[in-house]
């Protein structure tokens, strides 16, 4: 659908009004039904860029349409899995724990963005499953979360061993327990 933009950005600094533009132009790209990674190689939506896609979106366009969108197809993926694929519709490319920790930040964001109770009380059911699966994967002595699968943070140099606690989902799974509470 059509998208008026709303939000801008301007500086004295070229690079930075370079930067700006060049994102803008991604977001315009890439906002169809669902916010896609790209338009060309994988056109698939990755659920582990949906949150910083989705905070630029509400900025540009005061918009909400495609971010739910994006919500529902990616529950669809609970049918058959404890967590959120990492990329949807697409054919299953695998889980990735941190990025449905992420996909619960992104719902409560979209709650704090555009003020819908409605939408979000209707999703509850699945953002508390989806919690619920999650807890179900942490340590019984600890409490701490080890993510089943691979949890794709080889490039922050932490938490490298399977099986081993992941120091930064812990740290979002505390953030979405603290969020959801308080809703």
């Amino acid at each position: 659908h059509p998208l008026s933009l709303k939000g801008s950005f301007r500086c004295s600094d070229y690079r930075f009004n370079k930067i700006w533009d060049i994102s803008k132009n991604t977001m315009e790209i890439c906002a169809r039904d669902m916010l896609i990674a790209d338009t060309c190689h994988e056109q698939s939506f990755w659920t582990g860029d949906f949150r910083n896609a989705a905070l630029f979106y509400y900025y540009l366009y005061n918009d909400y349409s495609n971010i739910k969108q994006s919500i529902d197809v990616s529950f669809g993926s609970l049918l058959e899995n404890k967590l959120i694929q990492a990329s949807l519709p697409s054919v299953p490319q695998g889980i990735i724990p941190t990025w449905s920790l992420l996909f619960m930040l992104t719902g409560n964001e979209l709650l704090d963005y555009s003020g819908d109770w409605d939408f979000f009380m209707d999703k509850y059911p699945l953002f508390k499953k989806l919690l619920l699966n999650t807890l179900s994967m942490c340590d019984e002595k600890t409490g701490l979360f080890i993510p089943p699968e691979n949890d794709m943070i080889d490039w922050a140099g932490v938490d490298l061993r399977m099986g081993a606690y992941n120091s930064i989902a812990n740290v979002l799974l505390y953030k979405n327990l603290i969020t959801f509470s308080e809703k």
